[in-house]
């Protein structure tokens, strides 16, 4: 079968990624909530893709949508925004970014992760 429309059996649809939506979503989410510190922690295991957006939008759209949703909640300051990336280096988007190499390092990364969000200062 043609690689575009299957991987491993599975429609390609399951491999496309808008990271900008979700973030949007998930920080819209947030903000309904009344906890005074919100912090959201992204893993990614690479960059957003979508083929039909990008056959019609260009290469950069995903790319760029993405820096442009973190910008807005950085800006916002009500959130804190961080990453993980799972084989993928996040640093390129997010400010407060970690890359691992494996998920067996997921663990006590994102306990790392969570103290750093909670004690910027420490």
């Amino acid at each position: 079968m043609n690689d575009s429309l299957t991987r491993r059996g599975q429609p390609r649809a399951v491999f496309d990624h808008i990271d900008g939506e979700a973030i949007e979503w998930a920080a819209s989410r947030l903000r309904q909530r009344d906890e005074r510190q919100k912090c959201l922690i992204v893993l990614s295991d690479g960059a957003p893709v979508d083929d039909s957006t990008l056959h019609e939008n260009g290469d950069r759209y995903l790319d760029g949508h993405l820096r442009r949703v973190i910008g807005e909640i950085e800006q916002a300051g009500d959130i804190r925004l961080a990453a993980i990336g799972i084989g993928h280096p996040v640093e390129q988007y997010y400010k407060e970014g970690l890359t691992i190499s494996s998920p067996e390092e997921l663990e006590s990364t994102l306990v790392q992760l969570i103290n750093r969000l909670l004690h910027p200062s420490a």
